[in-house]
């Protein structure tokens, strides 16, 4: 039996790429298949195509996205060259009609084989000025000299002669040659909570083995706010948005990821929130409406009670371990909000995980505390289904309140409310659920008509 390929399949063995939701070569497909003008065989509801009906179906897309893409590594093969290699020539931008996450034109191929011919004398002048043998050249620190190929101490590969040395040339901020953000940058007050929030959230530092200084690494599902933040970065020189979707199993997955160059104002913030090389929430972490804005965009939502239907907030802390979840709650709790830990699920390990959940009384007060939403894609997060929970921190007076104040049993409040006595008598209050509740104003007024 012929093999079948799923969609990604069928990607992956036509172009050597993974071609996702939004590109034209995706939409070119489904359009083909929902029309009915390429062969397909359906099971269940997944589109399945015969592997000899390859060239048939990457014609008919071809004549509709009008640009065919050839996969760097198919390119780097037929020439001879190394994949590494190729792949820092495209980044480079030496190789012409080249596309991040598409590959090369194939128009521009001919122009490609010229290009790659050019640099592979180049690069072979290099090695025969050299022989490429190894030789002695001076440490850059201690100034011992040390047997390491001209190649490698021309282009700064090695150019010390010990790990001691090495680590000290790099805690001289010269972690890359030519970086723009060797230097250490001075990280101001609003700048230093962002991180913190995002590191409560999607947002992460890390600490390669290579380098003694941290990078702070960022991936999101929405491309507005990924760029929104990469924006707030623009110091610690951002890479850019690559779409890191295209290494998943799930076909619509979608997300974004992007990473800022290593500083040493990143590992002083890194040693606070990764003591021994775990991300834990530090005890002098300072719940701001900064850091509580950007935290609840990453990871925090709006749910409904199901039972009650009232609305409240979870924040998602599935990635800390108790302790910390119980830190973050009673810093929510001394903010005044009403914060409670709540089970999750199990992890992979079979462990139990924790999420935090904010009151609908507290919901509103959360909400305004950290102003509103700075990108449009978001604002979804700030939809309150009941406008009267806007109110509630104006009206906090229950009926059970005003009975305890006059000295009257709940049931003849109770009766009044029924009546619709209080809205009749012009009494500020309003409807919360099956309840009333009465502003200050409206108290003051009741207890005139009630002495």
């Amino acid at each position: 039996m012929e093999e079948l390929l799923t969609r990604q399949e069928f990607f992956i063995e036509a172009y050597g790429n993974l071609f996702l939701k939004g590109t034209p070569e995706y939409a070119a497909l489904s359009n083909l298949s929902a029309r009915e003008e390429i062969p397909f065989i359906k099971e269940g509801r997944t589109r399945k195509y015969r592997r000899s009906d390859i060239d048939v179906i990457k014609s008919k897309i071809q004549e509709i996205v009008g640009v065919e893409w050839l996969s760097i590594l198919s390119v780097a093969y037929d020439n001879g060259v190394a994949s590494s290699t190729f792949s820092s020539w495209c980044d480079q931008g030496l190789i012409p009609g080249y596309l991040k996450g598409k590959g090369i034109e194939s128009c521009k191929i001919l122009d490609v084989i010229q290009i790659i011919e050019i640099l592979k004398n180049q690069k072979s002048n290099v090695l025969e000025k050299h022989c490429n043998t190894p030789s002695y050249f001076p440490c850059k620190i201690c100034g011992k000299k040390f047997q390491v190929k001209p190649s490698h101490y021309e282009s700064g590969a090695k150019i010390t002669c010990s790990k001691e040395c090495s680590k000290e040339y790099r805690k001289n901020d010269k972690l890359f040659v030519g970086s723009k953000s060797n230097k250490k940058m001075d990280i101001d007050d609003g700048l230093r909570q962002i991180l913190e929030g995002e590191l409560l959230g999607d947002g992460c530092l890390s600490r390669t083995k290579q380098c003694i200084n941290a990078m702070f690494q960022y991936k999101t599902s929405n491309l507005q706010y990924s760029e929104y933040v990469k924006s707030l970065f623009n110091i610690f020189d951002p890479s850019n948005d690559y779409d890191h979707s295209q290494y998943t199993h799930l076909e619509r997955a979608t997300g974004y990821s992007w990473y800022t160059k290593t500083n040493p104002s990143l590992t002083e913030i890194y040693d606070r929130w990764y003591p021994d090389g775990i991300k834990i929430v530090p005890r002098d972490l300072e719940l701001t409406p900064l850091v509580c804005l950007h935290w609840y965009i990453g990871d925090g939502c709006l749910e409904t009670n199901h039972k009650t239907k009232q609305q409240y907030i979870e924040l998602h802390t599935q990635g800390f371990n108790e302790s910390n979840i119980d830190l973050l709650v009673q810093k929510l709790n001394d903010l005044g909000f009403i914060a409670r830990k709540a089970k999750a699920k199990l992890n992979k390990l079979g462990h139990m995980t924790y999420k935090i959940t904010i009151s609908s009384k507290s919901m509103t007060k959360f909400l305004k505390y950290i102003g509103k939403c700075p990108v449009e894609s978001y604002e979804y997060k700030w939809e309150i289904l009941d406008p009267t929970y806007y109110l509630y921190e104006e009206y906090i007076y229950s009926t059970g309140n005003i009975a305890e104040m006059l000295g009257k049993p709940s049931s003849s409040i109770r009766k009044m409310v029924e009546s619709e006595w209080f809205q009749k008598a012009g009494i500020d209050c309003i409807k919360m659920w099956s309840k009333l509740r009465f502003s200050e104003e409206g108290l003051q007024k009741l207890l005139k008509l009630m002495c």
